[in-house]
């Protein structure tokens, strides 16, 4: 690689870190093109992609962030950068089913709104229900105030109107007596 080629190496991981909504370093050694291939597609399906780069065009591109130096610490041998652009969750939880078929696989740390997380929140993150399932509560959390209302409404109606009856059945069997 020569000056320029670097340099708009370092400008895209820039560009790349600063679009995202989290980036995972992952440590790739040992890992065949076969299985970075397949990794790759299965991130691209959940927009995200790998992209393996020289460590010192990651270290010169984490050294623009105000925590390089918890960065510096995983910044050694083989690692790529996995970038979540849209759901770090489905992210994480791919990286570590990943991880567990692949052992040259180890998510080293991430990066989730311009704060690191080590391993084990990364772990942590991938163990979050997803977005989908997080909707459907919400929205059952603001349903059931509602639906507890209208049974509630019913139920009064239902007294009353059974009370009615009975008044009725008793004026009747008055009358009748």
């Amino acid at each position: 690689m020569n000056r320029r080629q670097k340099e708009n190496a370092v400008a895209d991981l820039s560009l790349e870190f600063k679009q995202t909504a989290a980036a995972f370093l992952v440590g790739c050694k040992g890992m065949t093109s076969t299985q970075a291939v397949q990794l790759r597609k299965q991130l691209k399906e959940r927009n995200s992609s790998l992209c393996v780069a020289k460590v010192t065009l990651i270290r010169r591109v984490a050294e623009s962030f105000i925590q390089a130096q918890q960065l510096k610490a995983h910044l050694k041998n083989q690692i790529a950068v996995v970038f979540a652009h849209s759901d770090p969750v489905a992210t994480a939880k791919l990286l570590q089913e990943y991880s567990k078929n692949v052992s040259q696989l180890q998510v080293l740390c991430g990066l989730l709104n311009d704060v690191v997380i080590d391993a084990a929140s990364v772990k942590q993150l991938s163990q979050l229900p997803s977005k989908e399932v997080l909707r459907a509560r919400v929205c059952g959390a603001l349903k059931s105030p509602i639906v507890n209302t209208v049974g509630v409404l019913r139920n009064l109606l239902l007294k009353t109107v059974l009370v009615l009856k009975a008044i009725e059945e008793n004026k009747a069997s008055k009358l009748t007596s």
